[in-house]
């Protein structure tokens, strides 16, 4: 089961990183994406649970959903995509 830590920065700043092993099984691979907002968090999160302990459908690591052919989205859009799934 997919779950959040909270971390704190250098700076002092929380950060929030989502935990869980592929799969769901004890010897799966352990996955892990961070984010800076509690909220975002906890919706991946749930996305993580909701598709079997697997990495959600056309999410990329440190970029957020991304489709393929798409332009990269701008750093200040990034992670703002799937608040709204």
């Amino acid at each position: 089961m997919a779950y959040v830590r909270t971390n704190e920065r250098l700076s002092g700043d929380p950060s929030y990183t989502v935990m869980w092993r592929t799969g769901g099984s004890r010897t799966g691979q352990t996955q892990r994406e961070t984010f800076d907002d509690e909220g975002a968090a906890k919706r991946f999160r749930d996305l993580v649970n909701g598709h079997g302990q697997q990495w959600p459908p056309e999410w990329v690591k440190g970029e957020g959903f991304v489709k393929p052919g798409e332009p990269e989205m701008p750093d200040s859009e990034k992670f703002s995509v799937y608040a709204h799934a």
